[in-house]
């Protein structure tokens, strides 16, 4: 939850629901300050962001002040446990574009979408719809948990990935990536360990 790496222009993260948002605008509003426009920052934020002062202060300063900000809303229906029924409602300001998966094409569609934000509208937010996959530290296991949905957009872009590459090609691509990936996954848990 608080990782950061400033060398990869990773500014960091915070357990407090909307803290991410106004750092995200005060690290655009720097980079203005400074004179270096060139970048974009990208704030993430759950569903309960919308439900903090914070994120339509970071919103509205952002708005005022035309910074290079987008801020993505993951909407998967909890608060930690709560249910959206069971919260607050809100509104989703109209500077934003709502994508719901699955959708068969959905990697391509979103990178379409997102590069037409970042160079036309800024700030601007996008909202994806989308499901938790395990259950918060401490809450009861849930039935959607149970099953891995068929819809998830990484499987459908690995799917349409094989197949647009040759027999050889996905061995060599692909299979590097995976072996890549596990090799970094139990390193990771070998430092941990030790």
């Amino acid at each position: 939850m608080h990782l950061h790496d400033e060398s990869a222009g990773f500014m960091g993260t915070s357990a407090i629901v909307g803290s991410s948002v106004s750092l995200a605008v005060g690290n655009a509003y720097a980079a203005r300050l400074s004179g270096d426009d060139s970048h974009i920052t990208v704030a993430f934020g759950g569903d309960a962001v919308l439900e903090t002062g914070q994120f339509w202060e970071s919103l509205n300063f952002a708005m005022l002040h035309k910074l290079r900000v987008l801020f993505v809303i993951e909407d998967n229906g909890l608060s930690t446990a709560t249910p959206k029924g069971k919260r607050p409602p809100y509104a989703l300001p109209t500077v934003g574009m709502r994508w719901t998966w699955p959708e068969p094409d959905a990697v391509k569609s979103v990178f379409a979408f997102t590069r037409n934000q970042l160079e036309y509208i800024l700030p601007a937010v996008v909202e994806f719809k989308t499901r938790r996959f395990h259950e918060h530290v401490g809450m009861a296991r849930l039935p959607e948990f149970e099953t891995y949905p068929d819809g998830d957009p990484v499987k459908l872009a690995y799917r349409a990935a094989v197949d647009h590459l040759a027999f050889g090609e996905i061995n060599e691509v692909l299979g590097d990536i995976e072996r890549e990936a596990d090799w970094r996954i139990a390193e990771a848990f070998a430092r941990a360990e030790a």
